[in-house]
This record gives C-alpha cells, sequence and structure tokens, in this order.
C-alpha cells in the first residue's frame, strides 16, 4: 500500500515563485543586451555621422579657400593689367604739374630775379674791409645758405652753377656770395639798374606737357617810370625739366 505525505504548506509556490524570479531575470537580461547592442549600433552609426559631416565640412572650407585664393589671384592680375592700361593710355600723373604747381616754381624763380634785379633796393651793412662786399640786411634769405639751397631746389644742376659759381650775367662776375654764412653782395659785379617789370599779376598760359618736359609763358607788365604810362605785356617763354623726379627750371626767367 502506498502512504500519501503532503507537501509542506506554501512549498510549492515558493518552487514556482523562484522559477519565475529566475525567468524574470533572464528576460531583463536579454533586454539589457539588447538595449546596449542598439546603444552601440547608435553610436558607431552618429560617430560615422559626424565624421562624414566632419569631412565634408572640411572639404567645403579648403574648397572656399582655394576659391579665395583664385579669387585674389584673378584680382591682382587684373589689378596689374589695369595699371599697364593706365601706363599705355595715360601719362604717370607725378611726372606732370599743374598750373598751381608751376605758378609756385616761377614764384621762386622771381624771388631770386628780384634780388639780382632789384638789388639797388637793399639795404647793406657796413664793408668792414673796403673789399667792395657788403652784407644784406634786408634779404628774402635770413643767410646764404638759404639763398643757395632755394636756388639748387628751384633750378637745374647747369642753371643753378652759373647763378651761383661761373657768374650771372657776366661770366666771372658773381654778385652773391657768403662771408661769415651770411649772404653778401659785391657791388663791384652789380647789374645794370633800371629793370621795371611788373610780376604782381603774372599770368600763366600755353602750358604743354611732353615726357620729362614742360613749356610755358608767364607774362608781367613792363612799368617804366612816367605818369600816364600804360602797361605793356611782358610774355616770358620758359621750360622747366624733370630732374629725377623733381621740376626744376632750366634758366633764370626775368
Amino acid at each position: 500500500s502506498l502512504l500519501f505525505v503532503p507537501p509542506a504548506e506554501g512549498g510549492g509556490m515558493e518552487i514556482t515563485m523562484k522559477k519565475k524570479m529566475i525567468l524574470t531575470g533572464v528576460v531583463c537580461a536579454s533586454l539589457f543586451l539588447t538595449a546596449c547592442g542598439t546603444s552601440d549600433t547608435d553610436t558607431t552609426q552618429s560617430n560615422t555621422t559626424t565624421q562624414a559631416e566632419a569631412t565634408t565640412q572640411a572639404e567645403t572650407t579648403a574648397e572656399a579657400a582655394t576659391q579665395a585664393v583664385t579669387k585674389e589671384e584673378q584680382t591682382e592680375q587684373e589689378a596689374e593689367a589695369t595699371e599697364e592700361v593706365k601706363e599705355t593710355e595715360a601719362p604717370d600723373t607725378e611726372r606732370h604739374l599743374t598750373e598751381g604747381q608751376i605758378r609756385k616754381i616761377f614764384d621762386d624763380n622771381l624771388t631770386i630775379v628780384l634780388s639780382y634785379y632789384q638789388n639797388p633796393r637793399l639795404t647793406f651793412g657796413i664793408d668792414q674791409e673796403a673789399t667792395g662786399i657788403y652784407p644784406i640786411e634786408d634779404s628774402a634769405f635770413a643767410t646764404y645758405a638759404d639763398f643757395e639751397t632755394l636756388i639748387k631746389h628751384t633750378y637745374t644742376e647747369d642753371a643753378a652753377r652759373i647763378l651761383l659759381q661761373d657768374g650771372y650775367p657776366s661770366e666771372g662776375k658773381v654778385l652773391f656770395l657768403e662771408q661769415d654764412g651770411k649772404l653778401c653782395i659785391n657791388l663791384d659785379n652789380e647789374l645794370p639798374r633800371g629793370y621795371f617789370i611788373d610780376w604782381s599779376d603774372y599770368t600763366i598760359t600755353g602750358i604743354k606737357q611732353e615726357n620729362d618736359a614742360i613749356t610755358f609763358t608767364a607774362t608781367g607788365a613792363v612799368t617804366e617810370p612816367g605818369d600816364n604810362v600804360d602797361k605793356e605785356a611782358h610774355p616770358v617763354d620758359a621750360k622747366l625739366v624733370n630732374v629725377d623726379g623733381s621740376w626744376k627750371l632750366a634758366n633764370l626767367y626775368y
């Protein structure tokens, strides 16, 4: 005969609950692994996408830089071509003068002219050594160096040499010279008196510029002494020469 022994109270339920817990753990683990696999896949895809975007952006930047360089080169080439056209079609403006600039140079010429041709109006100092050489007290030049500088600045080398060294207008007779830094005059070499040209309202006309030379006509007025004397035009044809970028008069114009 068989003897039936009933299970302990609640024992069957305990076994069933343990199985359920184990099964639940397995399912959770599976879900976790699946999620991790999906996350890794998404991360890989994201990294791949980011790298692709970075590569595309780098390529775009490089292409833009190349285009910028090419555009800059084209701009430089166009500028050079334009400059060549300007040089071919039009003269260099720095090598040409306006009427105002010409007038400024001619004004310096007149300052020197009046020193030579109106010297009787100057006030002289005392000839200490009785040599015929007198210091000039009311000249437009404070020192001989100022006089020399203006002449060299205004005239070509040949014209300046005549005025300062060779003698003007007679060779060997230098009118102005230096003593102790002062501008002096040698009255033994004084020029003839009687210069009656008024340059106060002179005009400049007929300007012609060609290469390194400019010619023009400066017109003053003859003002001989006397009452009711009509002024006559006194035209002087003058020439400027470009010397190493500086415009200088080819002569003393009076």
